[in-house]
């Protein structure tokens, strides 16, 4: 069996994907980041505008003032004449620092800004140290979108939708039966049928 095993050969080996399973082909999170921070263009009309200029990676820590990217929390607990302030450290993480220029014009003045902020460093193998824990990006985007509940798939946004699958048993004229899913999304905390969307876009007919 060992020798076997030794001497066994996937004839399937050639088909592999090693790229993708490597994620030869994902592109660098500055790249996202870019192209999200160019969407705001979207915003031109004739009172205000935002044009996306260019933007500039730092890559090396050691160019980066940490200082700039420090956040503050206050407490709800109020001094006499002064409020607490809780300082979070950014400790065991390794990031490069994006830099992004836009010129924003509004009711006929114009001005320049940059914003900065930090983006997480892949190592070697492609994990992201943030907080002393490694992470891979394609995990947290998936961990991230999603959650399961008993009946239900959830998608998280800003505004969650909510997908429903409910089981129902249904006969025929021929008296078989049949084991059928109804969907349904819960909106405004109602339970609406999904198919009334279809319907509404595409009209009965393509529907059916």
């Amino acid at each position: 069996m060992i020798k076997f095993i030794t001497d066994y050969v996937n004839p399937n080996e050639a088909r592999m994907n090693y790229g993708l399973l490597n994620r030869e082909y994902d592109k660098s999170l500055v790249e996202y980041l870019v192209d999200s921070a160019k969407s705001l263009e979207v915003l031109q009309n004739e009172v205000a505008s935002i044009k996306f200029l260019s933007h500039d990676f730092i890559e090396f820590e050691s160019q980066i003032d940490y200082n700039n990217h420090i956040r503050t929390r206050k407490s709800k607990k109020k001094k006499k004449k002064e409020v607490d302030k809780k300082y979070m450290l950014m400790k065991e993480s390794r990031f490069g620092e994006l830099i992004l220029k836009f010129k924003i014009s509004c009711k006929g003045e114009e001005e320049i800004i940059s914003k900065s902020i930090l983006v997480p460093l892949p190592d070697d193998d492609g994990y992201y140290t943030i907080k002393g824990k490694r992470y891979i990006l394609m995990y947290q985007l998936v961990d991230a979108s999603t959650y399961t509940t008993r009946t239900s798939v959830v998608l998280k946004s800003l505004m969650p939708v909510y997908l429903k699958r409910v089981p129902y048993s249904q006969k025929d004229v021929e008296g078989n039966m049949f084991e059928i899913p109804i969907y349904s999304t819960i909106v405004f905390g109602r339970d609406v049928d999904i198919f009334y969307f279809y319907f509404a876009k595409m009209g009965v007919k393509k529907t059916l």
